[in-house]
């Protein structure tokens, strides 16, 4: 069957409970990330247990030279198609962003339902019900079970948290949790004026349309050329980087 030609390997080998990890994907991007990075912390901390998995739906986008890199890191994440999903009585699941199958969700939520799953440790990167429709589908349920002590859910702002305090209806249960951010010598420097001759604008994050990037462009091909043109004098000259993965070369493809 097509399951069979897609299978890796069993999801489990022991009807002990395990921990979970779900990655939306395996990139250089931001969720996955903040993701690797947090498992490198744990890791290296010395406190992480043996009977964890790492696990990303095969469907989804996979950079094979981060996969390997991760796998020599002792941290070895495998596709899984979903029908090969399965949990055990008390196993914990770590979901990483909203962007996840629709099967995985169900088999989730069912199983924090019928108390199969002890709890979801749920990080919602995207900052409101707005861009994330598979989690705006199942709210009711996510709603009973964070105020059932079965979910906990972080964000990456605070910001982003009372947008999800205020969706889900709940305070308690909901945490800001800010990634990561490593500070390297030479990283700041002393300016002078003229540094500030040219206005440099960043935009960080994957480039595709989701993203926003086209309005962005709109916005400053507008002002360029009905305000700079119009004023050479008035106005400073600006730039436009943005950093995130460019999806091997697809950036054009992709709008």
């Amino acid at each position: 069957s097509t399951i069979q030609k897609r299978r890796i390997q069993p999801l489990r080998t022991t009807n002990e409970p395990t921990i979970q990890v779900w990655s939306h994907e395996i990139t250089n991007s931001g969720a996955p990330l903040v993701l690797l990075d947090l498992l490198r912390q744990w890791k290296q901390s010395g406190q992480m247990p043996s009977n964890i998995s790492f696990n990303y739906p095969n469907s989804s986008r996979e950079d094979q030279s981060l996969i390997s890199s991760l796998k020599d890191e002792g941290i070895n994440f495998k596709p899984y198609h979903m029908a090969e999903v399965y949990f055990n009585k008390g196993d914990v699941v770590i979901l990483n962003s909203t962007a996840q199958p629709q099967q995985l969700y169900e088999k989730i939520l069912s199983g924090l339902e019928d108390d199969t799953i002890e709890h979801l440790y749920f990080y919602i990167h995207e900052d409101d019900e707005t861009t994330t429709g598979v989690t705006r589908e199942y709210s009711n349920r996510i709603k009973k079970l964070i105020k059932g002590n079965k979910i906990t859910i972080y964000t990456p702002s605070d910001q982003s948290n009372n947008n999800w305090k205020k969706h889900f209806k709940e305070t308690n249960n909901i945490h800001s949790m800010p990634g990561h951010v490593t500070f390297h010598k030479g990283m700041f420097k002393k300016r002078s004026a003229k540094d500030f001759n040219t206005i440099n604008f960043i935009i960080a994050g994957s480039r595709e349309p989701r993203k926003g990037i086209i309005s962005v462009l709109n916005a400053l091909a507008t002002v360029h050329k009905y305000h700079i043109q119009q004023n050479p004098d008035k106005y400073r000259d600006f730039t436009l980087t943005i950093v995130g993965d460019d999806h091997k070369n697809d950036f054009h493809n992709r709008f």
